[in-house]
């Protein structure tokens, strides 16, 4: 495990400075206080977590980002964090989402299974779609008191996305005032495993539509869809 906990901190990784074998033993990061930080994971640095298991990082006040691509890098230098199994992030006040909307579709995290992100009220959405529609692994998502609107952002995509979840069991919302959907566009999403669902403080979101119903308007004329489709069995 390495701990990283230093305020002046402003960058973890230096590739350019590291042989590509560095850290192919590191299994867990936590990152704390450190207040200059902006990105945990920039996108030249994938490469050295080949077996990173757990990252846990607790109110770091400039963080914007946990994990950065760049479209240059090409696809010959792509990389799935493929071992990352749990990450939770706290009290990070200014951290705007995950992964940012412009990814490109450049990362994933295909044994993903735990998910808890909390206190962070600049979080608008938790990461775009190419991210969400991988996350095969998933079986936790607790999210509370963030500022989210949506649980995943838009992007081009084509068609209506689908999101599958077969091992997610339990989703836990609690205290996000702002959230109003899980993607604001048309979309399909199955979670056949879920047997755990708590909501506490979300006045904005619907959980479940009328039958067979995706979207239902708003007092302001916008459509917003549910959650839960509810279907006739």
């Amino acid at each position: 495990m390495v701990l990283f906990h230093l305020d002046n901190l402003q960058l973890i990784w230096h590739p350019q400075r590291l042989h590509v074998e560095s850290f192919c033993k590191l299994k867990e990061v936590r990152v704390e206080f450190c207040e200059k930080l902006k990105t945990i994971v920039p996108s030249n640095s994938h490469g050295l977590l080949t077996n990173l298991k757990s990252l846990k990082v607790h109110d770091c006040g400039s963080l914007r980002h946990i994990f950065t691509t760049s479209i240059i890098l090409g696809l010959d230098q792509l990389q799935e964090i493929e071992k990352l199994k749990e990450v939770r992030v706290e009290f990070c006040e200014k951290l705007k989402t995950i992964v940012p909307s412009n990814s490109h579709g450049l990362l994933t995290f295909h044994n993903l299974e735990k998910l808890t992100i909390e206190n962070c009220w600049s979080m608008k959405s938790l990461f775009p779609v190419t991210v969400a529609t991988g996350l095969m692994q998933l079986n936790h998502l607790c999210l509370v008191s963030c500022g989210l609107e949506k649980i995943v952002s838009e992007e081009e995509v084509n068609g209506a996305p689908r999101f599958l979840f077969p091992q997610l069991t339990f989703i836990k919302l609690d205290n996000l005032p702002e959230l109003k959907c899980f993607y604001p566009g048309l979309h399909i999403t199955e979670w056949p495993m879920l047997n755990t669902l708590g909501v506490y403080g979300c006045k904005k979101i619907k959980i479940y539509a009328s039958e067979f119903a995706r979207f239902e308007k708003e007092d302001d004329g916008e459509s917003q869809p549910a959650l839960f489709p509810l279907e006739k069995v």
